[in-house]
């Protein structure tokens, strides 16, 4: 007698054990693929002083680096699932939990538009601050602290020591 869990014998193996998990790594793998081979038509150019660059580093250096690391890890986590399948982890999300993924998401989508016209260390600031509070932070200092030291930390980094130039903004 065939138990429950026995696949139907029109059903392929390997469709029946995707999960929700699955059909992500499957998209962040896709989306890196696309991310890798659009980088270089997204990344302005460096500026030229005498034939030179002004930066060390090609602008599309890190770019890169990141999007293969999305899709290695994303292979991986699509290999995890197949091996060690789990239930849906968003069945039993509440509504106010889901609301609250939603607004996070909606904030990082408003840093992305703001990231241009106001630069990245004041749009960070703004950000940072939003962020630290929407996450529960009520303490007015460590709010201005992290706001402000975070943005201008990740700015110095990337400026100063990596030489790869930020959106300067509203600030310069």
């Amino acid at each position: 007698m065939p138990e429950k869990n026995d696949i139907p014998s029109g059903k392929s193996s390997l469709f029946a054990r995707l999960s929700v998990n699955s059909y992500v790594a499957l998209l962040f793998i896709v989306l890196s693929l696309i991310f890798f081979f659009l980088i270089p038509y997204q990344i302005e150019k460096p500026k030229l002083v005498m034939g030179r660059a002004l930066m060390d580093m090609t602008p599309t250096l890190f770019p890169r680096i990141a999007t293969v690391g999305l899709g290695a890890m994303s292979v991986l986590f699509f290999i995890q699932t197949l091996l060690k399948p789990e239930e849906n982890p968003f069945k039993d999300l509440d509504r106010v939990a889901l609301g609250k993924y939603v607004i996070f998401l909606l904030i990082l989508t408003a840093f992305a538009w703001m990231f241009d016209p106001l630069g990245f260390i004041l749009s960070g600031i703004i950000i940072t601050a939003v962020l630290t509070v929407f996450l529960g932070n009520r303490n007015i200092y460590m709010v201005a602290l992290l706001s402000i030291s975070v943005p201008i930390t990740v700015y110095f980094v990337f400026n100063k020591l990596l030489k790869i130039s930020l959106p300067e903004g509203l600030l310069y």
